[in-house]
């Protein structure tokens, strides 16, 4: 798997756990909030600053900006993809986006369980 998008993975992972925490209220500090806050800025000191900005461009328009693709269509706007760029989601090697919503992609077989 390209490693910008299983950095890109790790963050809206715990982007979600975040969001999770702050529905909390007063109790998210002594839940963890401080320490996954940490862990974020941490990790997007790691991504590459086009990649990362793209994803946060991405993340103001949908809540998934990373989407799986499966039997040749991006799950995130349900759209086919062109044969040739199917193929290379499978491929691993680059980030790419889908041609229509451009959302960032990833194979299904490697996309985690909250990744539609």
């Amino acid at each position: 798997m390209n490693k910008s998008i299983e950095l890109l993975l790790q963050l809206e992972g715990l982007g979600l756990v975040q969001k999770s925490l702050r529905l909390a209220g007063p109790q998210a500090d002594a839940l963890g909030l401080s320490q996954v806050d940490a862990k974020i800025n941490k990790l997007r000191r790691k991504i590459p600053g086009r990649v990362l900005s793209l994803f946060d461009q991405l993340a103001q328009r949908y809540s998934d900006p990373v989407s799986a693709v499966a039997n040749g269509r991006c799950q995130g706007c349900q759209q086919p993809l062109s044969v040739e760029r199917g193929h290379r989601v499978l491929d691993c090697s680059r980030v790419l986006q889908c041609e229509h919503c451009g959302r960032l992609l990833i194979a299904a077989q490697l996309a985690p369980d909250y990744i539609p």
